[in-house]
């Protein structure tokens, strides 16, 4: 069994692959359903999307049955496949969509303050950057963030919101 190792230059080209306000074909997963990126034990499955434009990364089998689902709903415009919960404040998902332009967003605060306000930043995520075989001065600890399974773009009467779904087999 292989375990994939979260390294500094991981969390960097993940958030490369994440900008925001990248929607539909110009939309890249953090962690794609590809050998090499997939954890081991996963059964990930790149699933196309007509409606995006582009592959859909499921990387478990509840998750290859699920997005089909969520994405042949009606109220479903968009969504984003493993896309990062970040670890700082940022702008609303949904900022600079065109669906979403005219509303005024509340920002996120990111999973570093959360964590804080639960106590347990402790039990956050974090790589070593630097060269750790030498000073404690060339190296430091940097956050890394958590991946959620699908972010739903939904509309209704009152208009356009955000579903995080993550999918798991069992209950957690």
């Amino acid at each position: 069994m292989r375990i994939n190792k979260l390294t500094a230059a991981r969390v960097r080209e993940i958030y490369q692959r994440q900008k925001p306000g990248r929607f539909g074909p110009l939309y890249e997963a953090a962690q794609r359903a590809v050998r090499g990126e997939a954890p081991s034990l996963s059964e990930a499955t790149p699933l196309h999307s007509d409606k995006l434009q582009r592959p859909v990364h499921a990387l478990s089998q509840p998750e290859s049955a699920a997005a089909p689902v969520a994405l042949y709903h009606p109220a479903c415009f968009e969504a984003l496949d493993q896309h990062i919960l970040s670890v700082t404040a940022q702008r609303h998902p949904m900022h600079g969509h065109p669906k979403a332009k005219a509303m005024s967003l509340a920002n996120t605060s990111g999973t570093l303050a959360i964590a804080e306000r639960l106590g347990v930043l402790n039990l956050h995520p974090r790589v070593l950057e630097g060269d750790h075989q030498s000073s404690a001065a060339a190296s430091r600890w940097i956050p890394a963030p958590w991946l959620g399974d699908l972010l739903l773009f939904m509309t209704d009467s009152a208009g356009p919101y955000c579903v995080s779904w993550d999918i798991k087999r069992n209950a957690c």
